[in-house]
């Protein structure tokens, strides 16, 4: 089994955060845009971004959380407060524009998305389950922990060699009890099919990406990309960065980690910002600001897939 991962613009919507550094992005020597998907509430919105190393543009401003991309497919969840207890939006475009858009009831708070080929599988954070859903918007399996309250705060799905993972904030028997333990090291990151930890003692886990055998995870309530090896209990390298890391991908050149405003800490009203941290060294080349609080996911995709979706209305 292999995972793989709207108006047109307004002139203002391009590079309106100001002026940005410039970065060489490509992966596998071949240039791409990054995607960013953010969100928000009443206060700054949310909607997608792209990044091309040298401008931004705001492709639309519907928010959005989780996102699955291939070099011609992408994949999205929308968000907002009035979904959390009702439903969700998917949308799946490829290179004509938008090829599959449906509404799942059921799939409340949504978080991480994948696409096999021929089902979605999908995190609801609020019932802290994994549901797979079928073309038409079907449920049609579901693996729950906990009573469905929130409890473990299910967020983050990744394939590996066949294998599904996720991340959660704790093994919590009480609705949102993580949220008295943020810091305390309760997180994990595990197998779904045998429920063993692969990684423990986390902070508020988000994002585990699989990268030459080594796991990099970030732990959103403490600003850390954490790196662990094989096996390991303590994390091999790690990186303080700011704000509430979520959000990774690794280009040729550069780990790329988002860093949202933490609502569970401010009330601030400002964009949310990514660093781009050296590959080889882990040391901050720099940072560019988004013109949204939070940025959820990252993910490379062509520029003829952002034509797609420049040209498709939602």
């Amino acid at each position: 089994m292999t995972f793989t991962r709207m108006h047109s613009p307004h002139a203002s919507d391009r590079g309106q955060a100001g002026e940005q550094p410039n970065f060489r992005l490509e992966v596998n020597g071949n240039p791409v845009t990054v995607l960013f998907s953010c969100l928000g509430d009443g206060d700054t919105g949310g909607g997608l971004v792209a990044y091309d190393g040298r401008e931004l543009s705001v492709l639309d401003r519907k928010s959005t959380t989780g996102m699955c991309a291939s070099s011609q497919e992408l994949v999205r969840m929308l968000w907002a407060p009035s979904q959390t207890d009702t439903g969700t939006v998917i949308v799946h475009y490829d290179a004509g524009g938008v090829r599959n858009k449906f509404w799942v009831p059921g799939l409340v708070d949504p978080h991480d998305i994948l696409w096999t080929g021929s089902e979605y599988v999908a995190i609801s954070s609020l019932l802290d389950s994994v549901l797979w859903i079928d073309p038409a918007g079907r449920i049609f399996r579901r693996q729950q922990f906990s009573s469905g309250e929130d409890c473990w705060h299910l967020n983050c799905l990744v394939s590996d060699k066949d294998s599904l993972y996720a991340t959660c904030f704790g093994r919590f028997t009480e609705s949102r009890a993580w949220k008295s333990t943020l810091t305390a090291g309760s997180g994990v990151l595990f197998d779904l099919a045998c429920g063993d930890d692969i990684v423990g003692s986390l902070c508020c886990p988000h994002s585990p990406r699989r990268y030459d055998g080594e796991w990099a995870i970030c732990c959103s309530s403490t600003s850390e990309l954490r790196f662990y090896r094989a096996g390991e209990s303590q994390p091999s390298r790690l990186v303080r960065l700011k704000d509430w890391v979520r959000g990774l991908l690794r280009t040729d050149h550069y780990y790329i980690v988002g860093e949202s405003v933490n609502r569970l800490q401010s009330e601030e009203v400002r964009g949310a910002t990514v660093a781009f941290l050296r590959r080889e060294t882990l040391e901050l080349a720099g940072r560019i600001t988004l013109p949204f609080r939070a940025v959820y996911d990252i993910v490379p995709v062509s520029e003829e897939l952002i034509a797609s979706i420049r040209r498709s209305s939602l």
